[in-house]
């Protein structure tokens, strides 16, 4: 995972901010990253727990919570009452439990990630599907 690699790399020396763009994301519709989903997260808190955190971190937390609402909608149209409240539940765990996670939701520059992951993502489905 890149972000295994980048904390790796932290720890042989100091991590700086660049103020110049020197590289770009690319989202495809097959990447881990759009189709991860849950098991992508767990991957990423055995990195974390790996090097010393105690679970799942913030913005992560947020993920986790936006796949989890996302399911509990899918069971409850199904009428699946109880995995659906269930999930809820799960969803707003990952949020309130974490004072950083709860915080970031306060964070303008969450909310813009958020919206054009979501606008990336809709595009790749969209790409898939052929438009429908």
């Amino acid at each position: 995972m890149d972000w295994d690699l980048w904390i790796r790399l932290a720890r042989h020396g100091e991590v700086i901010s660049v103020p110049e763009n020197l590289a770009s994301y690319r989202w495809l519709g097959s990447n881990k990253t759009a189709e991860g989903g849950l098991a992508r997260l767990k991957e990423v808190e055995a990195v974390a727990r790996r090097y010393g955190c105690k679970g799942l971190p913030a913005y992560f937390r947020l993920e986790r919570a936006r796949l989890l609402a996302a399911q509990a909608r899918g069971q409850l149209r199904q009428r699946q009452l109880l995995d659906g409240l269930g999930s809820l539940g799960q969803a707003a765990a990952a949020i309130f439990l974490s004072w950083r996670a709860t915080r970031s939701l306060c964070d303008p520059h969450v909310w813009r990630n958020y919206r054009t992951a979501s606008r990336l993502q809709r595009r790749a489905v969209q790409a898939k599907t052929g438009g429908i």
